[in-house]
């Protein structure tokens, strides 16, 4: 993933006003923040309900899931690693 520098813009004297257009912007990233967050919220919620579900219909699907989960990353390792040399 590339990694992008930006210079930093001066600071600016604060007793300046915002202009309307600014403040807009400012709101609506704000909004967008709190709506991302709030999905991540959800989401985590969603997976712990099917978790919690599953552990209910199946015991121990979560730690057998986990363990799989790790020897597949393993082995996804170990397949990048022997692709790489």
């Amino acid at each position: 993933m590339p990694n992008f520098q930006f210079n930093k813009l001066p600071e600016q004297n604060n007793s300046v006003t915002e202009s309307p257009d600014s403040q807009k912007m400012a709101q609506q990233l704000e909004s967008l923040k709190r709506s991302h967050s709030q999905r991540h919220q959800l989401t985590s919620l969603e997976i712990w309900a099917l978790v919690s579900t599953m552990d209910n219909f199946i015991p121990g699907f979560w730690s057998r899931f986990m363990v799989n989960r790790q020897e597949a990353f393993k082995e996804f390792l170990e397949q990048k690693k022997s692709k790489g040399s």
